[in-house]
């Protein structure tokens, strides 16, 4: 190795190759400093479209006015389930639309609670089907939908009289409400008394009293006609669901 060291004040080669790697680290340095930086590759934020609130309005008013002409999703081009997905499509999570659906699926319910009363079982699922499309976490839902199949699989009994003979107060009629009174008395019967008048159907809920038998009749009077005691009697197991 070939080593000369400075003498006199002149640089030896250990000195030159010193200053030769400083000038090439300063070099270095100074590129770096002036390398081009590459443009972002994140898209600027977009802006998101401003909402026509006019046409809100506009659609708000046709689906209002479709609802309160029981038009829920008929006819096609006039219902207020569409009017109100409109909306939403425009203004998403718009509270005027959101709460119209829910009042939409509300009548869809009540629809289906007037057809279980009519034990229009086909009709009353039907309806739950519609409710269900827009609101499927509904829990009154899944509550219909077993009361449904339970008054489906009860067991009936029914006993209709001639009006005259209830008017009458005949002995007739009253030995076939007593005859018929055991069938009334489970604890899990639901008995409606149908009559002319509520004085007829007083007499006849206390033929059925006076009837073979310990428990007390719980039931139900309605006005209409032809008088008559209508059972159902659903297993105890399942009671709980209605």
């Amino acid at each position: 190795m070939f080593v000369h060291y400075i003498r006199h004040g002149k640089p030896g080669i250990i000195d030159t190759h010193m200053r030769l790697l400083t000038f090439f680290a300063s070099v270095a340095l100074a590129l770096g400093a002036c390398s081009v930086i590459p443009p972002s590759s994140t898209p600027p934020p977009t802006v998101p479209n401003a909402i026509d609130w006019d046409r809100v309005e506009y659609l708000l008013n046709r689906a209002e006015v479709a609802l309160h002409k029981g038009q829920l999703d008929a006819p096609n081009d006039d219902n207020a389930f569409a009017w109100y997905q409109r909306v939403l499509e425009i203004a998403p999570d718009q509270p005027d639309a959101t709460y119209g659906l829910e009042r939409i699926a509300e009548r869809y319910i009540e629809r289906a609670m007037a057809a279980i009363a009519r034990e229009a079982w086909i009709a009353a699922r039907a309806e739950l089907d519609f409710a269900e499309q827009i609101d499927r976490d509904s829990a009154g839902i899944l509550v219909l939908r077993r009361q449904i199949k339970l008054l489906e699989n009860a067991r009936r009994w029914s006993l209709t009289l001639p009006a005259d003979e209830v008017r009458r107060r005949s002995r007739f009629a009253s030995l076939k409400l007593k005859n018929f009174s055991p069938t009334t008395r489970a604890s899990n019967a639901r008995v409606l008394i149908r009559a002319g008048s509520d004085a007829d159907g007083r007499w006849m809920y206390e033929q059925l009293n006076d009837g073979p038998g310990q428990r007390r009749i719980r039931g139900e009077i309605e006005i209409g006609l032809p008088p008559q005691v209508r059972v159902m009697v659903i297993p105890l197991e399942d009671r709980s669901a209605l």
